[in-house]
């Protein structure tokens, strides 16, 4: 299954306002992007590692464990009351709008 691009998938000033109006975003969005890696392969580029948290590699690693594995990062940051989901909120919401 091929998926869109981010930039078919959000206009790219309307990101770029959400990022403006809620600092924490794009941490928040990396965080979930870095939890769908496999955690066995490090992220050079960016130079830190895909293990998030302290999952143990896996040689069986497959994409749909990245994708349950952002679902759950992203549901955690939703959940916590530490956790200022404001901006998580409103990008999810401009997803959901783009979708229909």
């Amino acid at each position: 299954m091929q998926l869109e691009t981010s930039s078919a998938l959000v206009d790219p000033s309307n990101l770029h306002s959400l990022f403006e109006q809620y600092p924490d975003l794009r941490t928040q969005l990396q965080q979930v992007y870095l939890s769908t890696k496999d955690p066995s392969v490090s992220d050079t580029h960016a130079g830190v590692s895909n293990r998030a948290d302290d999952r143990p590699s896996n040689r069986f690693w497959k994409p749909e464990y990245g994708f349950r594995a952002g679902l759950r990062t992203l549901d955690k940051s939703l959940q916590d009351e530490n956790v200022n989901s404001a901006g998580l909120n409103a990008f999810l919401k401009l997803l959901a709008e783009k979708s229909l």
